[in-house]
């Protein structure tokens, strides 16, 4: 169901060519209905050409990985481009497809924590690659830019928590730890989706596709093949790639309490103008740094 926050994204984001340009249209691709997919200018793809690189990309090729951090910031300058989850596997499904205009990512991208999705080239064409650093440092200094990727990956992210795409929490209703990790999941807006193991009709196949017992939940599965057995939310931070927490006497330039929706895009603001920032929150485990660009 989307949310009130969700239909506050109706609007155009700024800066944004409308999405309804044939021209640009590749088969398949998803529309932008909320402002998450929006298509950059003329203008805005030559100021980011003139500090990133160019390539030719063909079907099949893997842009960004599940699992894995983000390499670079892609804006799709031809052909097309598809997100999976479970890519390669007999679950692959696909969530999205990305024509020209269109730049990747979502806010894992500027948190730093892996990718919850595969990016993987559809159609052959060309792409432009700018690591994230530069890209920080671009966004820093065009305001209209950096609204328009900061509210793009907002929108994205919420898309993907609705969808239930990233980990599965596997474990009991009534079990105080299975509650832990979901709140910390949801309290960190992380990707994920809880299968009830007294309700869910595919609890106990996946207990046996993983060799687990029911006694030895709840589970963490991550990317089929990686199983965190109870772990304490240290360990599932460290997975997705949360940062470390804080050294007792470190210093930062900008400390936002909460990571709430508000603190988030706070500290994203605050490292794309080169702060070095911290969020803390009563259940997220540390906090995001950003060194300076």
């Amino acid at each position: 169901m989307m949310t009130d926050e969700d239909r506050s994204r109706g609007a155009a984001p700024e800066g944004a060519v409308p999405d309804e340009v044939p021209e640009h249209a590749v088969p398949d691709e998803t529309p932008d209905i909320y402002g998450a997919y929006p298509r950059l200018t003329d203008e805005q793809i030559a100021y980011l050409s003139r500090h990133g690189t160019r390539r030719s990309v063909v079907p099949g090729q893997v842009l960004i990985r599940d699992g894995g951090p983000p390499p670079d910031f892609f804006v799709v300058l031809s052909g097309s481009v598809a997100i999976t989850e479970h890519h390669g596997t007999p679950d692959e499904r696909l969530l999205r497809v990305h024509g020209p205009r269109r730049f990747l990512g979502e806010l894992s991208l500027l948190q730093g924590q892996v990718a919850f999705y595969t990016a993987h080239v559809q159609e052959a064409g060309e792409v432009l690659a700018l690591p994230v650093d530069r890209l920080r440092a671009l966004t820093a200094r065009d305001p209209c830019l950096g609204n328009l990727v900061l509210r793009a990956y907002l929108g994205r992210r919420a898309q993907l928590v609705g969808g239930g795409v990233g980990f599965r929490i596997l474990g009991s209703r009534y079990s105080p730890d299975t509650r832990r990790l979901r709140e910390f999941a949801a309290r960190n807006r992380l990707p994920h989706r809880w299968i009830d193991l007294e309700a869910d009709q595919e609890a106990e196949a996946l207990l046996r596709r993983v060799a687990v017992s029911p006694e030895d939940t709840p589970i963490i599965i991550w990317r089929e093949h990686h199983v965190l057995r109870n772990p304490g939310n240290a360990e599932l931070a460290q997975l997705i790639g949360l940062s470390p927490p804080m050294a007792p006497h470190s210093h930062c330039d900008l400390l936002v309490v909460g990571s709430g929706p508000a603190g988030i895009a706070a500290a994203v603001y605050g490292s794309s103008d080169g702060l070095t920032t911290t969020v803390v929150d009563t259940v997220a485990p540390a906090a995001r740094r950003a060194p300076r660009p």
